[in-house]
């Protein structure tokens, strides 16, 4: 299986776009791994077993540790491992862009014998951003949507969850964020008056995971 890899992943034979199934067959025969071999077998290995063109996307750190990766992933670590504390909560957020549709044709509901059904006709109803709020530490979450994915649409989420009654307790929030644009305190100053952005920036801390980190906020990880 891995010679019969290697030749699928090698160059296709001179004057060929790419390589056949009976070409590599011929050339299993030809160099004395197979005595006998029909395409079809090769075809199965490769389908069911090998699968050598599938890809999966994952978030890989830098080759060598870089200083900002690990300080970054330790400090998250840190605060993920510490015991609940009321007076610094720990909450994470994360979002996803939607793209809203609406039925063209009016769908059908189900009847005995038969289930609902819809047409495969859609019209677009325009994006939204979903928004999730976590504290990984405790048992609590909350969803939002936005019509955008401004600096002002994540100023006032955070605003909502910062202000009591929610934590009362509460001296600091620690707000665990991905490395977005919009994720910095500058964005308080742009969605509210200096005096309040001001008060936004002493209310919350923000600790950011790790640059092509991928996963490490709480809402990914939930």
């Amino acid at each position: 299986e891995a010679q019969l890899l290697q030749l699928a992943q090698s160059a296709p034979p001179a004057g060929q776009a790419r390589g056949t199934l009976r070409a590599l067959a011929r050339e299993l025969v030809a160099r004395g791994i197979a005595s006998r071999i029909r395409y079809e077998t090769v075809r199965r290995v490769l389908k069911n077993e090998l699968t050598p063109w599938r890809r999966v996307q994952r978030g890989h750190p830098p080759v060598s540790p870089e200083a900002d990766f690990v300080s970054r992933m330790e400090a998250g670590l840190n605060r993920y491992s510490r015991p609940r504390d009321a007076r610094y909560p720990v909450i994470c957020r994360d979002e996803h862009a939607q793209c809203l549709r609406a039925d063209k044709w009016p769908s059908q509901p189900a009847r005995p014998g038969r289930p609902a059904t819809y047409d495969y006709a859609y019209v677009r109803r325009g994006p939204c951003t979903i928004g999730m709020f976590v504290e990984p530490l405790g048992p609590w979450r909350t969803a939002h949507a936005t019509a955008r994915r401004t600096a002002v649409d994540w100023a006032h989420p955070v605003k909502a969850i910062a202000d009591p009654p929610r934590d009362r307790a509460a001296e600091r929030l620690i707000r665990v964020c991905d490395n977005l644009n919009t994720h910095a305190y500058r964005s308080f100053f742009r969605a509210f008056p200096r005096a309040e952005a001001e008060r936004r920036v002493r209310r919350v801390r923000l600790v950011f995971t790790p640059r092509h980190g991928r996963g490490s906020t709480g809402p990914n990880r939930s």
